[in-house]
């Protein structure tokens, strides 16, 4: 039996948001990370945007 590949792993410095979808429609936009589709629905992960500033 061969052994699996090696893998590298890091730490990115952003937050993550991870959105799940249960009518599984896409995402608007593109800037999501990665996309899980399951029976239950769709997962999004996106990087966290800062909410806005408000007076």
């Amino acid at each position: 039996m061969s052994s699996p590949a090696a893998q590298r792993l890091r730490v990115l410095p952003a937050a993550f948001t991870v959105e799940r979808r249960p009518d599984s429609t896409l995402p608007e936009g593109d800037t999501w990370i990665a996309l899980v589709r399951a029976p239950e629905g769709l997962t999004a992960v996106r990087e966290t945007r800062p909410a806005p500033f408000t007076k």
